[in-house]
Parts: structure tokens; sequence; C-alpha cells
């Protein structure tokens, strides 16, 4: 069994096990035990049997697998705002906006872990990322969508916004695509080492949706995000008609928010964390070190109700009924 022995830690495992036996701090008898636990899962399913298949890393399984997190990412969308802008009916102009909307320039897999924030974002960083067999970019289809409407999409493929303006002046609607990403502290992105260092949106996503809402007063913003993130300033710029809330939707990325951006769907997620209205509501701060966790049991919906906080948006926010109109 793996230790915990990376970066220099202490080894609990391996040779440390073998000395406690040796010394009679842990007995045989609970040494065989775990053996046998172990081996028990071998001969149920007949690995030892003649037969029995080889491994195959190269084996095809997917299947019907691009249907499934489709809906599992197009299903967790969450409409928080919505003046009837959405659905999209055929826009004969269309302007896609950020560096989140495409994939990553470099690579879909070229950050290992998903150690970058960098193009769309379908998952957070760490030792459980996975490298995407294909990644389907809000562009990508956006753009399929786009040709068979006969809409006109025009890509603005920066977060920089002294140039925005001229990319969405005269469409029928901008989408900016913004994120918020985090993951495990061995890596290090943007100065963040795991965990988010504030709840603003990367990439200085507020400015971003200011600088096209004030060039294109039909606005719809779209997050993709690892966790909760204020989103204060964006509610209050004229001109942001729609909040779309996507999650991490992986490698379907794209698919599932044209099929909610475009009414093939009705938006049916829920808020899986509380968003405040400002970081103070939470109570909370950034520390390095031990916690003692003297919160108990008082974080997110728990901490706000006890601390009788009104939320932005309430953990387990669904789309209400009169933002939908699909």
């Amino acid at each position: 069994m793996p230790g915990s022995d990376y970066n220099g830690g202490t080894i609990l495992w391996g040779p440390q096990l073998n000395t406690a036996v040796n010394n009679n701090q842990v007995s045989k008898a609970r040494l065989d035990d775990m053996a046998k636990r172990i081996l028990a899962a071998w001969y149920l399913v007949g690995q030892d049997a003649p037969g029995y298949p080889t491994i195959n890393l190269r084996a095809r399984v997917q299947g019907n697998h691009k249907d499934n997190v489709r809906a599992v990412a197009r299903d967790g969308i969450v409409l928080l705002q919505n003046d009837g802008i959405l659905p999209l009916k055929k826009p004969a102009k269309l302007a896609l906006v950020g560096s989140a909307a495409v994939v990553n320039p470099q690579g879909m897999n070229s950050c290992t872990d998903q150690g970058c924030n960098k193009g769309a974002l379908g998952m957070g960083w760490g030792s459980g990322a996975v490298n995407y067999p294909y990644f389907v970019a809000p562009y990508d289809a956006l753009n399929t969508r786009a040709q068979s409407d006969g809409t006109k999409l025009s890509l603005y493929s920066s977060d920089s916004t002294s140039g925005v303006a001229a990319a969405v002046t005269g469409s029928d609607v901008a989408i900016v695509v913004i994120t918020a990403d985090a993951g495990e502290g061995y890596i290090t992105v943007e100065g963040n080492v795991g965990d988010r260092q504030n709840l603003d949106p990367s990439h200085n996503g507020n400015q971003l949706v200011q600088a096209v809402a004030a060039a294109n007063k039909n606005t719809i913003v779209v997050v993709h995000s690892v966790g909760s993130v204020i989103l204060e300033t964006i509610l209050a710029t004229p001109g942001v008609r729609a909040v779309v809330w996507a999650g991490l939707p992986s490698q379907e990325n794209g698919n599932a928010l044209v099929d909610v951006l475009y009414g093939l769907v009705s938006p049916s997620g829920k808020l899986v964390y509380t968003i405040a209205k400002q970081v103070a509501d939470y109570g909370t701060r950034l520390i390095s070190g031990d916690d003692n966790f003297s919160e108990g049991l008082y974080i997110d919906y728990r901490h706000f109700d006890q601390a009788n906080i009104t939320p932005r948006f309430e953990f387990g926010c669904v789309s209400l009924p009169s933002q939908l109109l699909y």
C-alpha cells in the first residue's frame, strides 16, 4: 500500500509495517488478516483461474459514455439570472468572449494533473484529475450550432479588456465565459497553492464582464467554477441579462452549455454550495498550518442559518420558473 511519505512525510506502511510486525507491535495474525482481505477479491472474481481476461489498457470502453457525461453536465447547470434573453433563438450575430471559451491552446492534456487554468475548464487540478479523451469547448459547440442556424459567430479568445469592445459591438448577443479554478496543494497555479486565494473570478473576470456589457447590452455570463464565486460585481453590471452557473462540466463542456442556452433542455441543476454577497459572510479566513475547526458543523448553509445571514444564492438554489421562459 502507498505510504504517507509524499514530499518527505512519515512512512506509515511498507517498511514501517514490517518493522512493527518484527517488533511484535502488530501481530502476524493481523498481518495475515490484511492480506486475506486483499486476496479475497482476487479469488472471488476468479483471477487465479485459467482463461481470466488479460489486462488491455487500450480497450475502448466508452460506449455511450459521452451521452452520459453530457447529460450530467447539462443537468447540473443552474440559471441564476435571466431577464428573458434565454433561450437563444437563432441570433444573426453572436460574440463569444474569454480564454475559457476555447480548448487550452497548448493542448487539452498539456498540464500535468490538469495543473493550470488555461482554456475551457472541465475539472480542477490534482491527483484525482484525468486526461480527456476529447474536449468540446464552448466555442466548438456554439460554432456547430451557429453554422446550422446561419448565425455569424465571432470569437475573442482573450481575457484582455483592451480590445473586447470592438469584438462584441454590433452582435445581437455577447457570451462571456469566466472561470475559478483550484486543486491540490502540491501544484501551484497562478499563485494559488491548491486552494484559491480569493473568491473572485480568475483572470480579472469581473472586469472582462464589465467591459463586454459596456459595449453590448445583451450580455450572458457563463461561470465554470470549482466552488463559490462572489457575483455582486457581475450582477450589478448594466447589460448583464443572464448568468449561467455551469460548474465543472468535464469533456462535454460546450455541448452541455448549448443544450441550455438554446432551450434544448430546461436547466434543472441545484447549487451544491452557498453563494454569498461578500466574502465576510462565510465567517472564514485563510490560514496556514493546522486548524481545529472550531466552527464544527456550522459551515456553508448551516453557518448562514445560524448567523441569520441572507446569501445571494442559497445552497440548493434552482433555476426559478420565472427565469426560465423555456
